[in-house]
């Protein structure tokens, strides 16, 4: 094996070890988030944040389900088709604080529902906290 060919292989694997650094400093980032206890404010109370999850659900086209879990809203779409179903989580704990900000994880990344949903109850937040 030649030096060019080290050195590729040498610079695959610093990316690859990167990568996992990075993703592992993700996850604990993400991990002290969520692990923040949370607290709600007298602007959005912890019913005024599950009723506004319900609000919207009801009017996001094939939302089957909306079940709201602290700062976290856990959503079940129905597939285009109607036969099969997928799902999405909405994390607005930003460090214990409802401040608007959310994180997605879905098991369709190709679907805008999510983010609508979430974009919807980002601005009921940013309202009742002006």
């Amino acid at each position: 094996m030649g030096f060019f060919d080290k050195a590729i292989i040498g610079g695959f694997a610093a990316l690859i070890g990167n990568g996992i650094v990075q993703t592992y400093r993700s996850n604990q980032v993400t991990n002290r988030r969520k692990s923040t206890p949370i607290q709600f404010d007298d602007t959005v109370t912890q019913r005024d944040f599950n009723d506004a999850a319900d609000r919207i659900g009801r009017k996001t086209p094939r939302v089957a389900r909306v079940l709201a879990s602290g700062m976290t809203v856990h959503l079940t779409m129905r597939s285009n088709s109607g036969l099969t179903t997928w799902k999405a989580e909405i994390d607005f704990n930003d460090y214990g604080r409802l401040t608007g900000n959310y994180w997605i994880s879905s098991e369709n990344t190709q679907s805008p529902i999510p983010e609508f949903f979430a974009q919807g109850l980002q601005e009921e937040i940013r309202k009742a906290g002006s």
